[in-house]
């Protein structure tokens, strides 16, 4: 609100007024009537100061003040908004040129027109400030439960949740929030599910859980960045109301340094994503207002008085609180004195005497005890020296060799204990010690409290240095120690964890014997163990490796090396510790003695019915007649199917499972054994099927007559995923290699197989002679074809040029309309070479090859004009030459006079040759061009101009054979008289042997008769082998003028596996006894699961039912029964846990019903109590599963009770007893009588009260807690004490005749100890032991055997009461009126 001025001012100072004094100075004043008025803050009276009421300022509202005052009285120098929407939240995150900047967006409450929040240099810190909690969840839901209150009450909406670990396997997307929470059920429901499974995590919320959506990796947790002005052009960058400020990072080489061009860079818009959790910071400064950042508090002075320094009164005086010392700015003092501080009320009260009347007569019996104890020290033990020796004896004994034996003469003793004497007489040598001037030798004593674990152990013997000490601090002194036993072997059991030796001699070791054993290997086997019970033979004994010296087991057996065990030499030392409590627990294991039992004589065993099948159906089979003897047993045997296996595209299907029904006391009840899964497809990675379970209504377990022999989870089928072959097989569950297999084995996984081509690569050939290698087999190859294309070579082209008045343009005769002269009359155009495509239906390893050569073109150089009368050859020209190859193509004929030219030479053959022997294809070549004819002869006569004919095609295109075929060369072309041109060459050709394959030579022109071009030579034939490929001919092979050529190309046909599918699960089995029920049964049967594609179908399963007994026998009665037990070992809260010991401590009870009892519903008086599983009491995870009630009959002496024990209660603190009390709707009737328990000490006749366990007036209706303590000195803290856990009921007394009424139940008995000093053995350090220098000791009354009976208490007038009074005052005492009409101000401006 706006601060406005009275006119005038009640009580207000113009010294107060003005500006003479510095900010943070206090003054107090009067409270005048305009303080606080219409709720207004009393600093208005004043101008310029502010009430000292500890309130939170902003140090930019009062950057001045905050100079003067710092934070002396708290507040806080850093800033934290929690979202982009507040003042100052962050907005943006954004890099430029490997530089990282924020946005952050304005705060209003900057008294200045830029509303820019934080000055530039403060700095920023990323601060994870999360807190971790438990719960737990389940997978696909989003909810999280049990969440502990204290945790819960934390967590609010948008919180963001980050997974730390579980119990399984699973997951959490990140960044997951909070979308509601129920602190009442104590859960939340979050924005994301959980997969996986798992039944409890543990996880940490808070908000953005630090780097918020910007993630790890970028930023540092607590690490401050600096922040300053950009520099680099933003504007784009930043949003209206919002403001952009540089990170500075560390440099490389700094904590946390990083070079920014390495940190990823991205763009973050906190205003949709999560805000992180970050701290601003920047030193006060007063540039930087009205931007500083922080708060800081007034002094709080309100119902205060400020004193001064020193004494109240002056030197001498009280100081304030009696304080020895008062210093500037202490806190303290108090207005009043509060009632609880009151040590004695007489100081401010007084109250008269009070007498005591009415107590004559009165008697009580008093129980005592003895109390104390009396510490004694023995030793130690001084050195003296006795001025003589103390009187003793010596006997000397003498012998004398039997010299009617020979002794050791020769080499075979005839007596062992015969050493070769001599018979004579002598003195006895005196005896003296050996050191000199005949100083006695003196020997040492030591002191033990205990029985030493050796009794060779001594301070004396005939060895130098025994008995004297080491001369350290404590001092330890040499002793003799035990003779050491050679061992012949030493193993570790490791299953059983202890270590089995075997001696060369009889070791005469007792159990609890402590012994040393030297020189095994590896060093694990040596220390000092204790000898155990078991194993103990004369020469054998076990011990525990880990007992004592050696915490580590052996890491080898047997022991090597040359091991030798002694009695360890040692001491006994006092160590106190608290033992674990005990828990008697009722359970299975618990009998209660005393009871009578009946032996079942064997009758003669029969089967009454069974039936089986191992195909899908059921069995129903009704209960045995009783005239046909008694049913004893039910046996069921349920094996379910297995899955079927899968191959490589198809998953194996789930089997059915197989089950038995039955109904017990109008209960029914269904067991089940599932069937294994189908294995998965090899595509789909071929997961192997699970295993089927059983399972079985679990409150069968608290049925004895429900025997479970055999439970068998069936296994998981192999995973496949791998490439098949085709013999390859992956085994379902169960299957053991065996033949048949079990009945309940999943099935195989398998392999399809496919068909597929493999490119082997394709070639062309040019060269003239060249092989081609077939290349090597490719796996699953089952065939291959080879395809070739032989090309034979193209004919050589006639002339292709003109003259002799016939080339285009001519001005000379002979062109006429006929035969015009423009350059038409050329050679003809030679034949393509024959194209042949075969297949072969034999695989060659090589293939050799001969290519056709292109035969040579024709030419027309000698002219009429130019050259006169002549042939070709006149003027250097030639006859065209055929080309080479298996068959050469023939020559062409030459020109003559004039136009006249030379024709195409015929190109030659190609052939092929199977592994370099007989051709099996051979493509013909190409037929030359006929030379052009005509024209002026030179030597006057002019003919037409005429061109040469093209070349011609073969004979036979293509033949088919079956034998040995041949090449035979082309034909030449023929040569012609004046002006006529030369016939084109034949191609060379292939064909059947010995017949003119070869392709025709041309005819030369014919001059002077209207028609002087020569004819084109024809291609030569073409063959293949029927009998090794097929073939197709072509005109197509190599172009005029153009070699042949042959391609090959290859492909391979394979048969390919794919992958291995999974193995089918293995169906679950059980055998099952259901003990002496004559009942029907209906058991049935599933089907297997089906093996996809290719794979084995799972196995059948089997169900049997069969019920046995035996018929006559009779009953006998037995035995009382033995008393059974077990008790556990717990936390100090009582929390048991662990192994069982053996507790036998239920001796008897008063009657056949109070025996244990197995729990029921717990739901009216007479239903049996209930026992809720659970990890608490009573059941403690299973432990307690049965109680013993307080029920039947109480005619004997008119109670119901148990005898219980013995205990040894010598230190025992306190007794538990978990019981529950009976309200009509609990499973018991509501008691009238206490439950009490009385104790006995073994061997006496006395039973004395201890205490009430339950009083039946307790309001308790459930299980609880009823302790019972024992003080030191108590007289029931002996050892063998017996309980009487005793309910008195009077005969005929309410409803004492109801044998089922007043009840209680017992789930179990606690024993808690105090501390207690045990014996515990410590090894000696070689042969030097400590302490037995001096014996410390303290005897209590227990230890004396001191005992004190009963007193009795007689009250009389001359013993009267004497009654002690105090005063406690019941509200506070004011010392002063409180100072509430003065106020203290600061100066703030």
């Amino acid at each position: 609100m706006t601060v406005t001025y009275r006119n005038k001012y009640q009580n207000y100072y113009q010294d107060k007024g003005g500006q003479h004094q510095p900010p943070g100075t206090i003054l107090p004043v009067l409270v005048d009537v305009n303080s606080g008025a219409g709720n207004e803050i009393e600093e208005y009276s004043h101008q310029g100061y502010l009430y000292c009421d500890g309130r939170e300022l902003n140090i930019r509202d009062y950057p001045i003040l905050y100079k003067a005052v710092r934070n002396t009285y708290g507040g806080n120098t850093t800033y934290s908004p929690g979202q982009a929407s507040v003042a100052g939240g962050a907005r943006k995150l954004f890099w430029i040129n490997d530089k990282a900047f924020f946005n952050f967006y304005r705060d209003p409450g900057i008294a200045a027109l830029s509303k820019m929040p934080y000055p530039y240099g403060s700095s920023v810190r990323f601060v994870a400030q999360t807190t971790t909690f438990t719960g737990n969840i389940s997978a696909s839901s989003p909810n999280v439960t049990d969440i502990p209150s204290t945790d819960i009450n934390k967590m609010n909406v948008g919180d963001v949740v980050e997974l730390m670990g579980n119990n399984g396997t699973v997951t959490l997307p990140v960044n997951t929030t909070v979308l509601s929470k129920d602190a009442a059920n104590f859960s939340i429901a979050l924005s994301n599910s959980f997969t996986g499974s798992g039944s409890q995590i543990s996880a940490q919320f808070g908000v953005g859980v630090g780097f918020g959506s910007i993630g790890p990796g970028v930023f540092a947790f607590n690490n401050y960045y600096l922040t300053k002005e950009p520099t680099e052009n933003v504007t784009a960058q930043v949003g209206a109301n919002e403001f952009c400020y540089e990170i500075v990072f560390p440099e490389p080489g700094q904590t946390n340094g990083v070079d920014p061009a390495t940190l990823p860079q991205f763009t973050v818009d906190f205003t949709t994503g999560v805000h992180p959790n970050i701290t601003l910071f920047k030193s006060f400064n007063t540039r930087d207002v009205p931007r500083s950042i922080g708060t800081f508090f007034l002094p709080d002075y309100r119902d205060k008085v400020v004193v001064g320094y020193g004494a109240v009164d002056g030197l001498g005086s009280a100081t304030v609180e009696d304080g020895l010392s008062n210093t500037v700015g202490q806190i303290g003092g108090s207005w009043y004195i509060a009632q609880n501080q009151l040590l004695n009320g007489g100081i401010f009260f007084d109250i008269g005497n009070v007498k005591t009347t009415g107590y004559t007569g009165i008697q009580a019996d008093i129980s005592t005890f003895i109390t104390g104890s009396v510490s004694t020290t023995v030793g130690p033990i001084d050195d003296h020296i006795f001025s003589r020796p103390i009187e003793h004896y010596h006997n000397i004994l003498s012998s004398e060799p039997d010299e009617s034996l020979a002794v050791e003469f020769g080499g075979s003793p005839s007596d062992k204990y015969g050493v070769i004497y001599t018979k004579s007489r002598s003195n006895v040598i005196p005896f003296e010690p050996s050191v000199s001037g005949g100083v006695a030798l003196g020997h040492s004593h030591g002191l033990s409290a205990t029985m030493l674990n050796d009794g060779n152990m001594a301070t004396y013997g005939n060895t130098d240095g025994i008995g004297l000490d080491d001369g350290g601090d404590p001092k330890k002194w040499n002793v003799t120690s035990a003779p050491s036993i050679n061992i012949t072997s030493i193993t570790y059991d490791a299953p059983n964890d202890k270590c089995i030796v075997a001696t060369a001699e009889p070791h005469g070791y007792n159990p609890g014997d402590w012994i040393t054993i030297q020189g095994a290997t590896p060093g694990e086997y040596n220390g000092s163990f204790l000898v155990l019970n078991s194993g103990l033979s004369t020469q054998g004994f076990e011990y525990d490796p880990t007992s004592d010296s050696q915490p580590n087991p052996p890491g080898t057996s047997p022991a090597g090396g040359n091991p030798i065990v002694k009695l360890a030499s040692g001491t006994f030392e006092e160590v106190t510790s608290t033992p674990q409590p005990r828990f008697y627990a009722i359970n299975q294991q618990t009998v209660v003695g005393g009871k009578a039992t009946v032996i079942v004589n064997p009758g003669t065993g029969v089967t009454f019915q069974e039936e089986e099948r191992t195909t899908p159906g059921t069995i129903t089979l009704n209960p045995v007649p009783a005239s046909s003897g008694e049913v004893t047993q039910i046996d069921l045997t349920i094996m379910a199917p297995g899955g079927g296996g899968g191959d490589s595209d198809n998953a194996g299907t789930d089997a059915g499972f197989a089950y038995a029904t039955f109904t017990v006391d109008g209960t029914t009840y269904t067991i089940t054994s599932n069937g294994g899964d189908g294995g998965g497809s090899g595509d789909s990675g071929g997961a192997g099927g699970s295993g089927g379970a059983f399972s079985y209504p679990i409150s069968l377990d608290n049925e004895d007559w429900f025997v479970i022999s055999n439970n068998q989870t069936g296994a998981d089928g192999d995973t496949g995923g791998t490439t098949g072959t085709e013999l390859s097989e992956v085994n379902g569950g169960g299957d053991t290699g065996t033949t048949p297999k079990p009945l309940t084995t999943g099935g195989d996984g398998r392999a399809n197989s496919f068909n597929d081509t493999v490119d082997l690569g394709s070639q062309t050939f040019t060269a003239f002679n060249d092989t081609w290698t077939n290349p090597a087999l490719v796996p699953g190859e089952t065939g291959r074809s080879i395809i070739l294309q032989v090309a034979g070579a193209g004919g050589g082209n006639g002339n292709p040029n003109a003259n002799s008045g016939c080339e285009a343009g001519s001005t000379n005769p002979p062109g006429s309309t006929a035969n015009p002269s423009d350059g038409s009359a050329i050679g003809g155009t030679g034949t393509n070479g024959a194209l042949i495509t075969a297949t072969l239906t034999s695989v060659p390893n090589t293939i050799t090859m001969q290519i056709g050569r292109a035969g040579e073109a024709g030419e027309n150089v000698r002219g009429g004009y130019a050259d006169g009368t002549g042939m070709e050859n006149d003027s250097g020209g030639a006859s065209s030459v055929g080309g080479n190859g298996p068959a050469v193509g023939g020559n062409s004929g030459l020109g003559a006079w004039g136009n006249g030219a030379t024709g195409g030479a015929g190109g030659g053959a190609t052939g092929v040759y199977f592994n370099g022997g007989n051709v099996f294809v051979g493509a013909g070549g190409g037929g030359g061009g006929g030379g052009s004819g005509g024209g002026y002869n030179g030597g006057g006569t002019t003919d037409g101009c005429y061109a040469g004919g093209d070349g011609q095609g073969a004979g036979t295109n293509l033949h088919a054979l079956t034998s040995a075929m041949d090449f035979v060369n082309g034909a030449d072309g023929t040569q012609g008289g004046c002006t006529a041109g030369g016939g084109g060459g034949g191609g060379g050709g292939c064909g059947p042997n010995g017949a003119a394959n070869g392709g025709t030579g041309g005819t030369a022109g014919v001059g002077h008769n209207g028609n002087g071009g020569g004819s084109g030579g024809s291609r030569g034939d073409s063959g293949y082998r029927s009998d090794m490929c097929t073939a197709t001919w072509s005109a197509n092979g190599a172009s005029p003028g153009s070699d042949g050529y042959v391609s090959i190309s290859a492909t391979a046909s394979v048969t390919l596996w794919g992958n291995n599918g999974g193995g089918g699960g293995q169906g679950a089995s059980a055998s099952v006894t259901i003990v002496g029920k004559n009942i029907a049964v209906t058991a049935g049967l599933q089907s297997p699961g089906n093996g996809g594609g290719v794979a084995q179908d799972g196995a059948n399963g089997y169900i049997k039912v069969r019920y046995a007994g035996s018929e006559g026998g009779g009953t006998t009665p037995g035995n009382p029964s033995i008393p059974q037990g077990k008790y556990y070992l717990c936390d100090p809260a009582g929390v048991p846990s662990g192994s069982a010991y053996d507790g036998d401590i239920w001796q008897t009870s008063t009657n056949d019903d109070m025996v244990e009892t197995v729990p029921g519903p717990g739901s009216t008086a007479s239903d049996k109590f209930a026992i809720n599983a659970g990890a608490g009491a009573p059941s403690y995870g299973g432990i307690v599963t049965k109680y013993l009630p307080w029920i039947g009959d109480s005619s004997a002496n008119n109670l119901r009770e148990y005898y219980v024990g013995p205990f040894n209660l010598t230190n025992v603190n306190n007794m538990r007893f978990t019981v529950i009390r009976g309200n009509g709707s609990n499973g018991g009737a509501i008691p009238e009588e206490d439950l009490m328990v009385y104790w006995q000490v073994d061997g006496s006749n006395t039973t004395t009260l201890l205490n009430t366990i339950v009083p039946a007036s307790t309001t308790s209706n459930d299980w609880d807690f009823y302790n019972i303590a024992l003080p030191e000195g108590n007289n029931i803290r002996q050892n063998n004490v017996y309980l009487f856990l005793r309910q008195n009921r009077t005969a005929g007394q309410d409803d004492n005749n109801n044998d089922a009424e007043d009840n209680y139940g017992l789930a179990g008995i606690h024993l808690f100890y105090d501390e207690e000093t045990n014996q515990v053995f410590t090894p000696a350090s070689g042969s030097l032991i400590g302490g037995i220098d001096q014996i410390d000791t303290t005897i209590t009354p227990t230890d004396a055997s001191m005992l004190a009976g009963d007193g009795k208490f007689t009250m009389s007038s001359s013993t009267p009461i004497t009654t002690s009074v105090i005063a406690s005052p019941e509200n506070n005492i004011p010392l002063i009126t409180r100072y509430h009409r003065v106020k203290y101000l600061i100066k703030a401006i």
